[in-house]
């Protein structure tokens, strides 16, 4: 999000004007309106931008201006936009730029923007599984001093629609509780726990340096586990502490069964949202993010999609804490209702040369051989080193951590492997994901759904890219194809793809027959758009480049594959009149059939 070219300009400070905001005292998650109407119009320049600060207080600095979000306010004939604020413990201004013979001059400044409750109501909510039946995960985040013990009290509902009443301190956040007569059970409390991770754990510059638009602290986040749940029932959860409440409604995890028809969404690679939906026509922040968040929310509401899983490259922090926190109060609003599973991509964790006693994955010796990319400044976390996505998610523990582990949903066994960690045969990597394989049930899961964040087959050209693919065949193909995984789902290049049933490059039979796996391509979650072309290769069945996601549903017959992704529309009377994203459509859609015959493949031997 920060502009090279505006931090390295000389500072002045104007007569400052008065920038307008609709509200001065606001809720963490708040939508408002700035003007920047006082600002006469023959003094309003082409480069001109209104910045955020957070405190508000941000001094002025002639090395650099220490502002989280910027809005180009050229072509805008209204002087105004919309802002979408997220809680970050402190209070915002917003200042108008503009630059005058090579000088950054202020303006107009607004007055600060407290938001309320932005202590200890919970934000960033979010459920995920722990990999047994009857069980869910509730996380959260409080910035309160002193940390206090995390509850969540949870009881069965018998109808969908809750009648509301008032609960705790309704003044400091969205809570409330159902009637008694919508229940059939006594409220059941689960305690949890707190933890939070300082500067002195990221393994170097920009993350480990101290500043507002750089580190800053996380606050508390809260890890509470739910035992006892009944299969598909609905559950209402107020969860927090003191008089500080949060509330959902959730329904617990589907019963580990071949039967039954429920769906799962897949994406990698988006980023948080910016300060105004203006950035993402305007490409300065994830230009997709936030229309690929709004939708999955909204496919999310009637309890059909079991789970959203997203491939690595999350939130994008890449040195800049709060982009975590933005990320997510944004995905909040589908994760509070259902769970949310994470994959660690390379700007999620990789830091060239990242020592083991930093490392959060626990492993004897970061992952860099010759042939890969992993040492590039390029395809870092620029200093996080997988810290918060370590600390911020609490993913199954029958693996490493939030780095690899494997879940039951339904008919459905999903794996969570990593790209970024050793992953060549032999590695204690490799060795989990063939005794976890080997485990599978196939009479409860017939179907395996392995997850990573790089590709094993791509039809774009990033040369350093496709040497790291070629291993990923090499090493995993023939895994896959044993123990009939039937699609392999990835991220990191920013686009959609499909292949055939393939192995080691070779096609396998046909999507509704295979006797492969189908590998997918979904780095469609919302940062910019790869622009090289796809090339033609034999296993390639499907690619594009948009912004969206995959929708896997699951029956006992077959798995249905639909890349729902944003199509183009013109519009004329813009003013920048340049192309716009219209609406999601279904843009690919496949069925994957039962694999045709058990591979004679023996790894073991070799």
């Amino acid at each position: 999000m920060v502009l090279a070219v505006f931090a390295k300009r000389a500072v002045t400070v104007a007569p400052v004007l008065p920038l307008e905001v609709s509200g001065l005292r606001v809720a963490p998650l708040a939508h408002l309106t700035i003007s920047w109407s006082a600002v006469p119009v023959d003094e309003r320049g082409a480069e001109d931008w209104v910045g955020v600060y957070s405190p508000h207080d941000v001094p002025f600095l002639p090395d650099g201006v220490q502002y989280l979000d910027y809005i180009r306010t050229a072509g805008i004939s209204h002087a105004s936009a919309p802002l979408e604020i997220v809680g970050l413990g402190s209070s915002f201004s917003f200042r108008y730029h503009s630059v005058r013979n090579g000088m950054l001059t202020v303006l107009a400044e607004s007055e600060p923007v407290i938001l309320e409750g932005d202590g200890c109501v919970p934000a960033q909510s979010h459920l995920s599984f722990t990999g047994h039946e009857g069980e869910l995960r509730m996380m959260w985040t409080t910035r309160e001093p002193t940390p206090a013990t995390p509850a969540v009290i949870a009881r069965r509902l018998l109808q969908d629609k809750a009648v509301l009443r008032p609960f705790g301190n309704a003044s400091s956040g969205v809570v409330a509780e159902a009637r008694l007569a919508l229940s059939d059970s006594k409220w059941e409390t689960s305690l949890g726990t707190s933890h939070t991770y300082s500067v002195t754990e990221l393994c170097g510059a920009p993350a480990n340096i101290t500043r507002p638009d750089l580190f800053r602290p996380p606050g508390w986040i809260k890890d509470v586990k739910i035992v006892g749940l009944v299969p598909d029932a609905k559950y209402e959860l107020l969860y927090g502490h003191g008089d500080c409440w949060g509330r959902t409604v959730v329904q617990a995890p589907p019963k580990v069964a071949p039967d039954g028809e429920f769906a799962m969404i897949f994406y990698g690679d988006q980023g948080a949202p910016g300060i105004s939906p203006l950035n993402d026509l305007k490409s300065h922040s994830p230009p997709g993010a936030r229309r690929v968040i709004d939708e999955v929310a909204r496919r999310s509401e009637d309890g059909h999609v079991k789970l959203v899983h997203v491939m690595g490259d999350i939130a994008y922090g890449l040195g800049s804490e709060f982009r975590w926190d933005w990320w997510g109060q944004h995905v909040a609003k589908f994760a509070k209702h259902v769970p949310l599973m994470v994959g660690v991509g390379n700007h999620d964790y990789c830091v060239p040369g990242l020592p083991p006693a930093k490392d959060p994955s626990r492993v004897a010796e970061y992952f860099e051989p010759s042939w890969g990319n992993f040492h590039e400044w390029e395809f870092s976390s620029h200093g996080e080193c997988g810290v918060p996505f370590a600390r911020r998610f609490h993913m199954p523990d029958n693996g490493n951590g939030n780095f690899w582990y494997s879940y039951d949903v339904g008919s459905v066994h999903v794996i969570a492997f990593s790209t970024e960690n050793n992953f060549t045969r032999g590695s204690p990597q490799w060795d989990w994901l063939l005794n976890d394989l080997a485990a599978v049930d196939r009479a409860k899961t017939p179907w395996i759904v392995a997850t990573g964040h790089r590709p094993a087959y791509q039809s774009e050209d990033y040369p350093s890219d496709t040497q790291v693919a070629r291993h990923l065949r090499l090493d995993l193909d023939e895994l896959w194809a044993e123990y009939r995984v039937s699609l392999v789902l990835a991220g990191h290049y920013h686009a959609y793809t499909r292949t055939c049933p393939v192995i080691n490059g070779v096609c396998r039979g046909t999507a509704q027959r295979p006797r492969g796996p189908v590998h997918l391509t979904v780095g469609t979650g919302g940062s910019t758009l790869d622009s090289l072309r796809c090339r033609t290769f034999h296993w390639q069945e499907s690619c594009m480049a948009t912004y969206g996601f995959l929708q896997l549903f699951a029956n006992p017959q077959e798995l249905r594959v639909q890349f729902w992704g944003l199509g183009w529309q013109e519009d004329d009377e813009d003013p920048d009149a340049r192309e716009k994203w219209g609406a999601f459509e279904l843009l690919d859609d496949v069925r994957v059939g039962p694999y045709q015959q058990t591979s004679l493949i023996h790894h073991r031997n070799k």
